[in-house]
Order: structure tokens, then C-alpha cells, then sequence
């Protein structure tokens, strides 16, 4: 009786190579609120628009990049409709 004669032949195994690095951009996310000034009578004297910016990284979590500032006032000129 023949028999088949085996070999067991193993893959030759490849070093992996070192990770790569990503270049992640982290979003920006903005926040605004209307800040009320008062006077020493707790009457408003000015109310104003202010932002704070915060940068999350890969998992989502928030670091205050700027605080809370006043957003700049800008006039928007004022430009007829031709219809």
C-alpha cells in the first residue's frame, strides 16, 4: 500500500512595519452668548455678543483655545435690491 508522505511549509513571517503618523486636524467648535453689563444700580448699560472657541481632539473632548471675548461689531453697508 502507498501512503502520501506531508510537509507542513509555514509562511515566512514579514516584520511589520512601524505605524504611520496621521495628521489629525482638530475641529474647532464656537460658542455665543449676550453678556449684560450692569451698573453699580444692577441696571443694563450694555449688552454685547461674545464667542469662546473650544478644540476637540480625536475622541471629541473640548480644551478652551479662546475665552470668552467680545465679538468685534461690524456695520454691513446697506445695498438696494435691483428687482
Amino acid at each position: 500500500m502507498n501512503t502520501l508522505s506531508t510537509k507542513l511549509i509555514y509562511a515566512p513571517q514579514h516584520p511589520t512595519p512601524p505605524a504611520l503618523p496621521v495628521q489629525f486636524v482638530k475641529p474647532l467648535s464656537y460658542d455665543f452668548r449676550v453678556a449684560e453689563y450692569l451698573d453699580d444700580k444692577k441696571c443694563v448699560i450694555k449688552v454685547g455678543l461674545q464667542i469662546q472657541i473650544l478644540e476637540h481632539d480625536e475622541f471629541g473632548t473640548g480644551t478652551i483655545k479662546q475665552y470668552w471675548t467680545d465679538v468685534e461689531r461690524v456695520q454691513v453697508p446697506y445695498v438696494a435690491s435691483l428687482g
